[in-house]
This record gives structure tokens, C-alpha cells and sequence, in this order.
């Protein structure tokens, strides 16, 4: 009866323990989530100390544009507006849904293709079902950034970035490729374990500083299991891929899962 007893109470106390750690971490992690968002949003307040001004500015110079006839550029400056508008708007969202998110990839690029004089395609690939799937705001944009400054930027000649979404085990699975220059094994090593570090690096300490913040807001919005991975080759290229489990804003009903393949 003892033993029974005895028993009895060290596993209660082994249950109770369990669930106060459980209780811990998902404090803890809503405590970072919460932290990160606070940060955010100082520095988009920062941003938006007066954006009326750059906006009303972007147009003048805009207009100046068009009168002057170049067209080009004043594209660029509306693109860049928007683009803006997009970072800084205020919004208590902390998602929305994946076609939203490749539309600012494609005015980001726009604008990087505008810069590198048309040496850059990007080719984007994702089922047409897949784009009502939420994802966190500009999860994207950075991986982007990286495959265009990190990889096509550095190589000679014309370089392709690549795009591509799927469905797997209920999760959504985006990879970021480029044929760039690619990412030497030392460095490559280094940036893994930057990735797997829980120090929290500035752009002096860490090079891929953007891999690092995405990587991070995946493991805090979802669980380790959803963490970024990257595989490169020296003089080939580098690939980025995400994943996250897939939340619909909307029902798709019986829509048709087609394709949605096409060039930038």
C-alpha cells in the first residue's frame, strides 16, 4: 500500500513538473514573439515619422519624371513607394497570405532589375491554390535580398533566381534558388551554425544577419521543426527553403490546384 502510494505521488510530481515546464516555455516564447513585435513596430514607428512627406515627395519626384519623359524611372519611384508603404503601414497583422507576399517580391525585384540593368530573370513556380496560404509578413523578402546581393549580383554574366512553392505532409515548402556565385564550405559552416546559435548577432558579427532573423521568427511563430535550411555549391548557386504548416485564409472549395508558372 506504501509503494502504491509512494508511486502514486512521484508521479504526480513528475506530471506536475512536465506541464509547469510546458507552462514555461509557451511563457517564455509569447514573451520573445512579444518582444519582437514591440521591436518591430518602434522601428516602423521610426519609419513613419511623417510618411505622408516621402510619399508626397516620391510623387513630386515622379511627376518630375513623367513631364520629363522618363517613364522608366518614374516607375521605379512608384514602385518604391509602394514597396515602402508595405514595410512601414500600420498594422497589428502579423500575417497575410502568400500572393501579397509575392507581389511585393515582384516590385522588390522590379526594382533590383532596374538597378542591374536586366541581367537578372526571376522565375517564380507555385500552385495557384497554394496563394491564400498565410505566412508571416516579409518572411520572404530577405531570403530575396540575399539571392540577389549574395548570389546573381556577384557572378558575371546573367543569373536566374527561382522561386518555387509546394504542398508536402501538410506543410508549405518555399525555396529561394539562385545560380550565383554559391557560398564556400568555411563560410557555409559558419553561417550553420550562426543559424543554430541563440546569440543574437549584429551585421557586424554575422554576414547573413537575414537568414538569421527569418530563421528565428520561424522557431518562435511555429516550433524547431519549421526551421530555415540552406544547402549551396561554389560556383553554382544556393538554395534557401522554408517551411510552415499550412493555414488558409480562406476555404478554396473545390478550386482547382493548377499551376501558376511564370517569368519576371
Amino acid at each position: 500500500m506504501l509503494t502504491c502510494l509512494v508511486l502514486c505521488l512521484t508521479m504526480t510530481v513528475i506530471v506536475s513538473q512536465s506541464i509547469i515546464r510546458e507552462v514555461y516555455e509557451i511563457n517564455l516564447k509569447n514573451a520573445l514573439l512579444q518582444s519582437q513585435k514591440t521591436e518591430a513596430q518602434l522601428i516602423a514607428l521610426w519609419g513613419q515619422i511623417n510618411p505622408h512627406y516621402l510619399y508626397n515627395t516620391l510623387e513630386t519626384i515622379r511627376m518630375n519624371l513623367v513631364v520629363k519623359g522618363d517613364r522608366l524611372t518614374a516607375n521605379i519611384i512608384s514602385l518604391f513607394a509602394d514597396s515602402f508603404r508595405t514595410c512601414v503601414e500600420d498594422t497589428d497583422e502579423n500575417e497575410y497570405d502568400l500572393r501579397f507576399e509575392i507581389e511585393f517580391l515582384k516590385k522588390y525585384f522590379a526594382i533590383q532589375d532596374y538597378r542591374m540593368r536586366g541581367r537578372v530573370t526571376m522565375e517564380i513556380y507555385i500552385p495557384d491554390y497554394l496563394y491564400d496560404c498565410l505566412i508571416p509578413k516579409l518572411i520572404l523578402q530577405p531570403l530575396l535580398e540575399n539571392a540577389v546581393y549574395h548570389g546573381v549580383e556577384m557572378k558575371e554574366g546573367n543569373g536566374v533566381i527561382q522561386i518555387s512553392g509546394w504542398e508536402q505532409d501538410g506543410d508549405l515548402h518555399i525555396t529561394i534558388s539562385d545560380d550565383g556565385i554559391g557560398i564556400e564550405e568555411n563560410t557555409m559552416n559558419r553561417i550553420i551554425q550562426q543559424l543554430n546559435s541563440s546569440e543574437v548577432f549584429t551585421t557586424s558579427k554575422n554576414e547573413r544577419l537575414a537568414l538569421k532573423n527569418v530563421n528565428s521568427r520561424l522557431k518562435l511563430i511555429y516550433s524547431d521543426r519549421y526551421a530555415l535550411q540552406i544547402c549551396s555549391k561554389p560556383g553554382e548557386g544556393t538554395a534557401v527553403k522554408i517551411s510552415l504548416p499550412i493555414v488558409h485564409k480562406k476555404v478554396a472549395g473545390d478550386k482547382e490546384k493548377g499551376d501558376n508558372d511564370g517569368t519576371v
